[in-house]
This record gives structure tokens, sequence and C-alpha cells, in this order.
């Protein structure tokens, strides 16, 4: 009886040992829900890897959700210098929200592509092609985003209160796909609103990966 007790124990150390093993492995090894698809991480900026940052202070606004923030890396794990990417959903599009995938250097955007979307083929999806999205390229994340000449909208678009609208850069929006612009400019401007209100959070996160 004794030996059936003893070769029951030693088993069940076994056991916990190895899931506690395969417990360790996986927390270091599994990548977050939230970090975008590698291969679209890769269409926006080619890096060796992508490390995500904590998400601080407030991320879902009235006009858009900031869903995740991370950094291109090197082959050493080091950030690549004053480099960010963001992925939002910006509210009012024609069919729900559209999830643009940002990569901000220099607090001015260096390139935008559409990560998922509901639009119309051929209608609301003209607003999301490369062709129509490189008028953000180059705009300073530190002024908000508007759509310009949209204050007449037939549609009842998502209130923006970034607090920064005054000084907003004016975007065009593609004609016929009015909706779907704005779903993309509320994705930028509430990556706008999270960038100047957490700067110093990004800045000492980035600092730490260093």
């Amino acid at each position: 009886m004794n030996g059936v007790v003893k070769t029951v124990l030693v088993l069940t150390l076994i056991a916990f040992f190895a899931g506690l093993s395969l417990g360790l492995v996986y927390g270091l090894t599994a990548k977050s829900d939230s970090l975008p698809d590698k291969k679209a991480l890769v269409k926006l900026v080619e890096a060796s890897d992508y490390k995500e940052l904590k998400l601080n202070g407030e991320t879902k606004l009235e006009f858009g959700t900031i869903k995740c923030v991370c950094v291109p890396v090197d082959n050493n794990g080091v950030p690549i210098a004053d480099s960010v990417i963001f992925l939002s959903d910006g509210n009012g599009g024609f069919d729900g929200a559209v999830s643009m995938l940002v990569y901000i250097k220099n607090a001015k955007v260096e390139n935008i592509i559409c990560y998922e979307n509901s639009e119309t083929p051929g209608v609301g999806s003209n607003a999301l092609t490369d062709k129509y999205l490189k008028r953000y390229i180059g705009q300073d994340v530190s002024s908000d985003f508007e759509l310009k000449s949209s204050d007449n909208d037939y549609w009842s678009k998502p209130v923006k209160q970034s607090g920064h609208e005054d000084d907003a850069s004016q975007i065009e929006g593609y004609t016929g796909a009015t909706r779907t612009s704005t779903a993309v400019v509320n994705a930028l401007s509430a990556i706008h609103t999270y960038y100047v209100n957490n700067l110093s959070d990004l800045t000492e996160q980035l600092k730490e990966l260093k």
C-alpha cells in the first residue's frame, strides 16, 4: 500500500512540475491577443520583431478606441528610434468601426494601412486604399485630425472632443465615401488624443526597452 501511495505522489509531483514548466515557457513565448497580425505589421514597417506596450489612460473615446500600442525592434530587441505603432478603431463607418494600423515616427505619420473593416467594396473601401491614405503621411499627430467641409453631413457622425480641434489638420474625404473617410479621421484623432495625453508614459516605456 505504501508503495502505491509513493508512486502516486511521485507521479503527481512530476505532473505538477511539468505543468509549471510548460506554463513558464508559454508565458515567455506567447504573443498577446491584442498584438496585430505580423504580416500587417511587416507591411506597415519592416522590423525584426514587434513588442507591445502597456495601455495607460483613457483608450475608449466617443469617436474611436485605441486597441494596441507596440514598437518595432531590431535584432537586439531595441526599439527603432522615436517609433511607435498604433492599432486604432475609428467610429462612424457605414458598416461600423474601421480599424487602422498607423506607424508614427518622430511624432509624424510615417505609414498607415487599413487593418479591418466591413465597408462596401468599391464604395466605402475607396477611402481605405493606399492611394487615398497617402494624404495622412507626414501629418503631425500632435495636432488633431478633422474631415474638411464635413459640418453639413446628412448623417450623424460621432462628436469629437479631443480638446485640440482648433489646430486640427484638415483632411479631404473621398467623394462618395464620406462616412468611411470620417471613420479613418476618427481613428487618427483617437491616436492623437492618446498620444498627447500619454507621451511621457510612452517615452518611459520605450526607455525601459533600450
